[in-house]
């Protein structure tokens, strides 16, 4: 059965590291998916590539709402919704993978 964590366009995830409390945030930020970290308290509240750096980012537009990532088959996959009917529909119309099979 495949697991997935759900991304609404412009709401971010936050994982803390527990030693610095800095934060790692996903998010689809103006159409794309991005994985971006804090680098200093300040963080996301400050400026980029000061406070916080994007260090993971996908070059396929989400035109749907949502973007996933999980496993499926025993592999990791990112994945993007391309229409409305988004992950109800068929893959490659609907959604594609933009990462992962690892």
């Amino acid at each position: 059965m495949a697991q997935y964590s759900y991304y609404t366009k412009e709401i971010p995830k936050y994982w803390v590291d527990p030693v610095t409390l800095l934060r790692f945030e996903n998010l689809i930020r103006s159409d794309y998916f991005y994985g971006d970290c804090e680098l200093t308290a300040t963080g996301f509240g400050g400026t980029e590539d000061v406070d916080w750096k994007t260090v993971e980012s996908f070059g396929t537009a989400v035109t749907g709402l949502r973007a996933r990532e999980g496993v499926r088959n025993a592999q990791y996959f990112i994945d993007i919704e391309l229409t409305a009917t988004g992950f109800a529909g068929t893959e490659g119309v609907d959604w594609t993978t933009i990462d992962g099979g690892y």
